[in-house]
């Protein structure tokens, strides 16, 4: 089978949008961040075209750490199985390595096993798993935490907990899985990201922020860790900051089956796998 692969153009969207619409039973972010990543100075949207029209398509963010993240891979239901997927990710991938990227990440479903054998295809290989959650509902909160201001001290912290080494030290940022290490310990602190409760010897630790994806606008508990009783209280308390501050929608990102999980104001986990080349 004879397919192109190329970057997008503006004419590729009506065509695109017909079958990316009918991906899950609610449809697909696709509609509401083509535009976005059209614009984006630091990605590209590839196209595969077969006989002049798009079948498929994906996005290659470039991170500053030097990672290519993939993202949005769509095949459209008469073409899968067929190679699109795999020539969509060697070409991005290709196009990261000419910005600068030496390694390449991406995330997928747990159950997505189809999807799996062909991620693998492309040399890439799990690194963690981990566990997404989600609030639409502002929570009861009175207390505040304080934000951590020296990166050696968050630093410590974060890397004795069970959660780093369950993470392999990544973060949820904005949909991609960032590694800290890569990113920065004083970066984060510097951006205000890093929060804490802490009495005598027991603490809690997070790495939270508001952002947007898309037209969605949302509070991201980025990584949590510490005593359970003191991370309950920190992630309510960063909920209810965001809440506060016009979100619709929170997102915590947590180990595997991790036992913060039973926290009843997050629910319905969406339970991935990070991949890296």
């Amino acid at each position: 089978m004879n397919i192109i692969v190329r970057e997008a153009n503006l004419n590729d969207k009506p065509a695109i949008m017909q079958f990316v619409s009918k991906t899950w039973s609610w449809g697909d972010y696709i509609p509401d961040v083509w535009d976005e990543w059209y614009r984006d100075r630091n990605g590209r949207i590839f196209v595969a075209e077969f006989n002049g029209l798009p079948v498929g398509m994906n996005h290659i963010r470039y991170l500053e750490e030097g990672v290519g993240w993939l993202e949005g891979v769509r095949v459209h239901p008469d073409f899968r199985g067929r190679g699109v997927a795999t020539a969509l990710g060697e070409h991005a991938m290709q196009y990261g390595k000419r910005l600068g990227a030496t390694k390449f990440r991406l995330i997928s479903a747990v159950k997505n096993i189809v999807a799996h054998r062909q991620i693998m295809r492309m040399g890439m290989k799990e690194v963690c798993r981990f566990s997404i959650l989600r609030c639409e509902q502002d929570v009861e909160s009175v207390e505040t935490a304080a934000r951590i201001e020296d990166s050696r001290q968050a630093e410590n912290l974060i890397k004795h907990t069970r959660e780093y080494q369950a993470m392999k030290g990544f973060f949820g940022d904005r949909w991609a899985m960032r590694s800290m290490q890569e990113y920065g310990f004083k970066k984060l602190v510097d951006e205000g990201r890093v929060f804490y409760l802490k009495d005598g010897n027991a603490y809690s630790i997070a790495v939270a922020s508001m952002d947007s994806f898309g037209s969605e606008k949302f509070g991201q508990i980025s990584f949590i860790a510490g005593d359970y009783g003191f991370a309950i209280k920190l992630a309510r308390i960063l909920t209810r900051h965001f809440f506060s501050q016009g979100v619709s929608l929170c997102y915590m990102f947590l180990p595997y089956a991790h036992r913060f999980l039973d926290m009843a104001e997050y629910h319905s986990p969406e339970d991935m796998i990070l991949f890296e080349l």
